[in-house]
């Protein structure tokens, strides 16, 4: 039972705590590297041209071209951008992950206890 507890366990935990850690950089790097987490937002998702911009357009009302198109995608960000559902970040997966290894490298670096034998 002192094993189960005092060196499989621990070990597990140190590999969880490790997949979380590469997992966490991997969408980092997949969602584009941002600095700040980003959500989707529906409310900035572009209208669709009703007449009047149509109207517009033909009048000359856009010249320089079309409003550049608003980056609306999620994007997983190393720091959060706020505290609510945004508190999502690569740093508030990461660093309990490397709190979690550390302390299960530590219960794996301590020896096991002997049990006391008679003496012969």
């Amino acid at each position: 039972m002192i094993f189960l507890t005092r060196r499989l366990i621990p070990l597990v935990a140190l590999l969880g705590s490790l997949a979380i850690i590469g997992q966490s950089f991997y969408m980092w790097d997949a969602t584009g590297r941002r600095w700040f987490t980003q959500f989707h937002d529906p409310a900035l998702i572009p209208a669709p041209p009703d007449d009047l911009d149509i109207l517009l357009a033909q009048a000359g009302a856009f010249e320089n071209g079309r409003a550049p198109d608003i980056d609306n995608h999620f994007r997983f960000g190393l720091f959060p951008s706020g505290l609510d559902r945004f508190a999502l970040s690569f740093t508030t997966f990461v660093l309990p992950s490397v709190l979690l290894a550390s302390a299960c490298i530590i219960l794996l670096k301590t020896p096991l206890p002997t049990p006391n034998r008679p003496a012969k």
